[in-house]
């Protein structure tokens, strides 16, 4: 039994397995991964290829999630046009920095085409650009409006719910 037990964990010293995680970090792209498809040089390359650039996305959903239920619960408002400061500057960051982040993962595709391939970044554009459109195309709208109808647009705070479904690539990234 001890042979065994020895035979199955040789090599796992902690030296061991700290290299294993440094070459999982530092090594090729997985099969199936968008790096694949990556440039090889190039500032958004290595931004989209980063570590630490998934990890501050990570951080910024979360922080984005966490923020979405601060905002169902303290903001009344129908449109962000109208809302308190505190929720409009939130929300222009949260939808500056996902589009930054699209962009330069976009940019980061050697074939622009390529990006199609890549499921999570179709995904993840399509959020984007709903976000772009509630926080900066439905306020310029309605202010030209002088119609009641604005006050439908509370259906769009339901489809802002919608973005907490990027939370699935956090909990895909903790194991």
């Amino acid at each position: 039994r001890n042979g065994i037990v020895e035979e199955k964990y040789e090599g796992q010293a902690a030296g061991g397995v700290f290299q294993g995680i440094r070459s999982l970090r530092a090594g090729p792209p997985v099969r199936g991964s968008p790096h694949e498809f990556y440039k090889e040089r190039g500032l958004a390359a290595a931004l989209a290829k980063s570590p630490v650039f998934e990890g501050m996305t990570f951080a910024v959903i979360s922080a984005n999630a966490i923020w979405m239920g601060i905002d169902t619960d303290y903001n009344k408002s129908a449109t962000i046009a109208d809302a308190p400061l505190i929720f409009w500057v939130a929300e222009n960051v949260f939808c500056t920095y996902f589009t930054i982040e699209v962009l330069v993962r976009f940019l980061a595709f050697a074939r622009k085409l390529d990006c199609l391939r890549d499921a999570w970044f179709r995904f993840d554009a399509v959020l984007v650009a709903a976000m772009g459109v509630e926080t900066w195309a439905i306020p310029v709208l309605a202010a030209g409006s002088s119609t009641g109808g604005v006050s439908q647009l509370t259906l769009l705070r339901l489809l802002r719910l919608l973005r907490l479904t990027r939370m699935v690539r956090l909990m895909r990234a903790v194991p």
